[in-house]
């Protein structure tokens, strides 16, 4: 065979190759969307309500269903109490996780009734759910050292509290919970860049918005934590001196979160659980 000829396969061959390999070689990873929603009684403390519960809800898992996400649900044990047929009802395609008992601040109180508002709070949503519970929130996101390390040794398995500091999962300093170390649980915070990603904080923009630019960075995030209400999806008639939450409950947080993820059905993401976030963030 002619040189030449043998020189032309060889170099198809290795450039033919090398496409190959360049199209099937190792992509971006996609980013991670966690929905979680801070399941409680209506505005606390303002408020002994249950509205978001019984009419919220149901309306935050028809949506899920039609864009297929899967959400975590951080429920408070009086809601677990009040209302187990509804936690049974969410567990069917989501995650269960807790909100404490009765959302009161849990920096404000002692060690002791810290351990008994997680602890109490733990058992009852995992009899009712049938499976342990391993993903928690902080009510008014007021979470420290002695939260992290009760959790822990509760066999939690993700905190997602906001908080200023790490924004990206990381595993907790036992000394300083925004600081990274080498505790078991992980920190997955609710995102914060460029803004608090909950229905209040965003007004005057909109959830696809600000998704759009977090995504359209030159490097994508690995995860994207954004948190909600019951009640946020309910017009609850609030008097207008609370601001935001009395402009934003009901129809528009909802069309906003509709338009949310509809955006999102078109972009490489993945919706996860928490406690499916701490396998992704190992």
């Amino acid at each position: 065979m002619n040189k030449r000829i043998v020189v032309i396969i060889i170099m198809a061959v290795i450039l033919g190759g090398t496409a190959l390999w360049a199209t099937s070689g190792p992509s971006a990873p996609p980013t991670y969307v966690f929905i979680t929603i801070d399941t409680e009684p209506d505005f606390p403390p303002y408020m002994d309500s249950y509205r978001g519960i019984e009419e919220g809800i149901p309306v935050l898992l028809d949506l899920f269903e039609a864009y297929d996400v899967t959400a975590t649900f951080l429920v408070t044990g009086t809601v677990a109490k009040h209302y187990p047929d509804m936690v049974r009802l969410m567990a069917e395609d989501h995650e269960i996780g807790s909100h404490a008992f009765s959302h009161r601040p849990l920096t404000s109180l002692s060690y002791e009734v810290k351990l008994q508002e997680i602890g109490v709070a733990t058992s009852m949503l995992e009899s009712i759910v049938g499976r342990d519970v391993t993903s928690f929130r902080a009510p008014y996101h007021k979470c420290d050292e002695d939260v992290v390390s009760i959790l822990e040794g509760l066999g939690y398995l993700v905190e997602s509290s906001a908080a200023r500091g790490i924004e990206v999962p990381y595993h907790p300093s036992q000394e300083d919970w925004l600081s990274a170390g080498d505790m078991d649980i992980l920190r997955v915070p609710v995102t914060r860049d460029p803004v608090l990603m909950y229905p209040y904080d965003l007004e005057g923009r909109s959830w696809p918005d600000v998704a759009k630019q977090i995504l359209s960075c030159e490097q994508a995030p690995e995860a994207i934590v954004i948190g909600m209400h019951p009640w946020e999806f309910v017009d609850l008639d609030l008097d207008p001196c609370y601001g935001a939450y009395s402009r934003l409950c009901g129809e528009e947080t909802y069309n906003d979160l509709r338009d949310l993820l509809h955006y999102l059905s078109s972009q490489d993401i993945t919706y996860l659980s928490l406690s499916e976030g701490y396998d992704a963030f190992a």
